[in-house]
């Protein structure tokens, strides 16, 4: 999903927030995950910063796993994700 957002610009908000919770959960910094996100069309360094942090007080230091790869494909339903994202026992 890093990717297909440096490619395009675009990603929706579920992969977004995936995509934070598991850097965070990673243990990278907010600035590497700012990072990222500086590739996205809409990058808002602001409202980056508030997503990153709420998404580590609300779920990462609670010990609640991230966003899986099945709840991204379920919430953003083929739109702004790669066509061909593969979640963990799909198969290729």
């Amino acid at each position: 999903m890093i990717e297909y957002l440096r490619k395009t610009g675009e990603l929706c908000h579920y992969g977004r927030l995936a995509i934070a919770e598991w850097l965070l959960y990673l243990g990278h910094s907010e600035d590497e995950i700012v990072d990222v996100f500086k590739a996205a069309s809409d990058f808002n360094e602001e409202r980056t910063r508030y997503h990153i942090k709420y998404a580590y007080e609300h779920w990462i230091s609670q010990g609640r796993l991230p966003i899986s790869c099945k709840t991204v494909r379920e919430r953003c339903n083929g739109h702004e994700i790669p066509e061909d994202l593969r979640c963990p026992g799909e198969g290729s």
